[in-house]
C-alpha cells in the first residue's frame, strides 16, 4: 500500500493501520489495544461498528456475542474499504452485516429485514479511531439505528394498546363504505391553507378571514371550533382520532354543516356528524395483509402513517394541489400553560374550570411531563417533548419548493416564512368533492376475508400470512401459540362478527 495515504505498518501482536502517517490503532500493541475496550457483550442488543479495518477486536468480540445479538460494521472511506475487503473473511461470522459508503436508505433496508423485536437497544461499538474520519455519519447512522429500535417498540406498544380499537373502527367505517361520497384524486391547482390548532393560528385568525376567497382551507380537527369562532369556515376537516376524545371539536358545528375527511380507523360515531360531505382516506397503520388487499379493494386515498393530524393534512395537501401550501398552528410547542389556540375545546375547558381554588390544570399536566425549551422562530421561548420534536423533523420533510409557514411562533421547521394578501381569488369550486354515493359495497370483500378466518378457525397453518392482523400488537413468540392465545381467538370471533355485518349490509354503533 505504498504511495496511498494509507499504509499498514508491522508493529507488537500484528499491523497498524496508518492514515496520512496517523495511526488508527495503539502504536505499540495494535490488537491489545482493540480488545482491551471492548466492553462485556450483552443480550438482545444491536452493536454499531464503524470503520472495522482488520477486524482486530471484533473476532473476539463476535466469539462471546449472544446469540440474539447482532452487529453492524459501516466503513465509509475510500481508501480504507479495499482494506476492510481484504481482511473481511477472516473475522466475518452470521452475526455482522458489513456496509461500505451507506445512505440512510440502505441501513433503513437492512434493518427492515432484520426481527427488531429481538433488540432492547443499539451501542456504539468502538474499536479504533477510525470513526473520527466519518465521525457525523457514523452519528447518523447510530442515531438512526438507536431511533429505529425505540420506534418498533413504541409501535409494538401502541399496537397492543390500539389495535382492537383500530381493527374494529376499521370495519365498522368499512361498512359505512357505500354511504359515504367518492371524490376526486387528480390534484388542482388552487393554494391550500392547513390550519392546526397551535397557539400561532391566534396570530393569523385575522389573514384568514381577510383573504378566504383565495385557497382551500384544510383544517384538523381540533381547529374547528377556533375557525368558526370565528366564522371562518373551512372547507374540510381532517380527521385521525379513533377515540372519543375529538367529539367535543364538533360541537360548534352541529347546526352548521361541514365537509368531513377521516381516516378508516377513526370513531365511527363521526359518521353521525352532520355534514355536506363525508369519506374516508386510508392509512397503512401496521405492515398488515389485509390492508393491502383493502388498497387494491377501494379507490381510496392512501396517506402514509404519520401520527399527527396536522402533518398528516400536510401530506394530503401535497397530493391534491399543484400550487403553494401555507400552514398555521403547526407549532410542535406551546407556551407554559397553554396547549392550543382559543376557541379549542381543551383551552375552553381549561378556561371553565379555573378559579381561586382551581389552578390551571393544563399548567400542571405540562409540568409533570419532562419539557424541552426551544426557542421559537420570533427567537421567543416555547416548550415542547420528545414526541413532538419528532413530530417536527417529520413535519420538515416536505417540499420546501411549495410549503409556506405563516407565522414564526412554532418551532422553525425550515420552511419559508410567506403570506396570502398575494393570492387571487379562486372562482371555481374545490372539484376534489363529487355530490356521489361510493359506486359499490365490499360484500363481495367481505366473503372473501370470512373465508380466510374460516380457515384459521378450523387451525389451517397456511393461512395465517393473509389473517396477521389477527396477531397485530402480539409479539413474535405468541404467533407460535395463536389457537390457545385467548386475546387473539377472542380478536378472530369479533372481526368475523364484523365481517358478518359488511357482507350482509348492515352496521350499527
Amino acid at each position: 500500500m505504498n504511495g496511498k495515504s494509507v499504509s499498514l505498518q508491522e508493529v507488537g501482536d500484528g499491523y497498524n493501520v496508518l492514515m496520512n502517517g496517523q495511526a488508527l490503532y495503539s502504536r505499540y500493541k495494535p490488537r491489545h489495544g482493540a480488545e482491551r475496550g471492548l466492553p462485556q457483550a450483552e443480550k438482545a442488543t444491536l452493536y454499531f461498528a464503524p470503520c472495522p479495518l482488520l477486524g482486530y477486536g471484533l473476532d473476539k468480540f463476535l466469539q462471546t456475542l449472544p446469540d440474539d445479538s447482532h452487529i453492524i460494521a459501516v466503513e465509509y472511506h475510500d481508501e480504507l474499504i479495499p482494506l476492510t475487503k481484504q481482511h473481511q473473511n477472516t473475522w466475518q461470522t452470521a452475526q455482522i452485516d458489513v456496509l461500505f459508503q451507506p445512505r440512510i436508505e440502505d441501513i433503513d433496508a437492512l434493518l427492515k429485514n432484520k426481527n427488531l423485536d429481538q433488540f432492547r437497544q443499539c451501542v456504539f461499538l468502538q474499536l479504533n479511531q477510525g470513526f473520527q474520519l466519518f465521525n457525523e455519519q457514523y452519528i447518523q447512522i447510530l442515531n438512526f439505528c438507536r431511533h429505529s429500535i425505540y420506534v418498533h417498540h413504541q409501535n409494538k406498544a401502541v399496537f397492543k394498546q390500539n389495535g382492537d380499537l383500530w381493527l374494529k373502527n376499521l370495519l365498522t367505517n368499512l361498512s359505512f363504505f357505500p354511504h359515504t361520497a367518492a371524490y376526486n384524486l387528480a390534484p388542482g391547482e388552487d393554494p391550500i391553507v392547513i390550519a392546526g390548532a397551535g397557539t400561532s393560528l391566534e396570530i393569523n385568525l385575522p389573514q384568514l378571514r381577510q383573504f378566504r376567497p383565495c385557497f382551500r382551507l384544510v383544517a384538523v380537527d381540533t381547529a374547528l371550533p377556533c375557525l368558526l369562532a370565528h366564522d371562518i369556515e373551512p372547507d374540510l376537516v381532517f380527521v385521525l382520532e379513533s377515540s372519543y376524545h375529538n367529539l367535543q371539536d364538533f360541537i360548534p358545528c352541529l347546526r352548521r354543516p361541514v365537509a368531513i375527511l377521516r381516516d378508516l380507523t377513526s370513531l365511527p360515531q363521526q359518521i353521525r356528524f352532520p355534514s355536506t360531505f363525508q369519506s374516508f382516506f386510508f392509512t397503512k397503520f401496521a405492515p398488515i395483509s389485509l390492508l393491502d388487499r383493502l388498497s387494491s379493494a377501494t379507490n381510496l386515498l392512501q396517506i402514509p402513517p404519520l401520527g399527527s393530524v396536522g402533518i398528516a393534512a400536510m401530506a394530503f395537501a401535497l397530493k391534491m394541489t399543484r400550487g403553494p401550501i401555507f400552514f398555521t398552528g403547526l407549532d410542535f410547542s406551546f407556551p407554559l400553560g397553554k396547549n392550543h389556540a382559543r376557541g379549542a375545546y381543551s383551552h375552553n375547558m381549561t378556561l371553565q374550570n379555573w378559579s381561586r381554588l382551581s389552578p390551571n390544570l393544563t399548567l400542571i399536566q405540562q409540568l409533570n411531563r419532562p419539557l424541552i425549551a426551544q426557542k421559537n422562530g420570533l427567537d421567543e421561548i416555547v416548550y415542547t417533548d420528545a414526541l413532538m420534536l419528532h413530530y417536527a423533523q417529520m413535519a420538515s420533510q416536505g417540499d420546501a419548493q411549495r410549503i409556506f409557514s405563516l407565522s414564526l411562533a412554532g418551532l422553525p421547521l425550515g420552511y419559508p416564512h410567506g403570506s396570502l394578501s398575494h393570492l387571487k381569488p379562486c372562482h371555481h369550486s374545490w372539484d376534489f368533492f363529487k355530490n356521489t354515493k361510493q359506486p359499490h359495497s365490499l360484500k363481495d370483500f367481505a366473503r372473501q376475508e370470512l373465508a380466510l378466518l374460516k380457515q384459521f378457525f378450523d387451525q389451517d397453518t397456511c393461512v395465517l400470512p393473509a389473517v396477521d392482523y389477527l396477531f397485530l400488537g402480539h409479539g413474535i413468540n405468541e404467533k407460535q401459540k395463536i389457537f390457545t392465545n385467548a386475546n387473539i381467538m377472542a380478536r378472530a370471533a369479533h372481526m368475523r362478527i364484523l365481517w358478518q355485518n359488511i357482507e350482509a349490509g348492515k352496521f350499527s354503533l
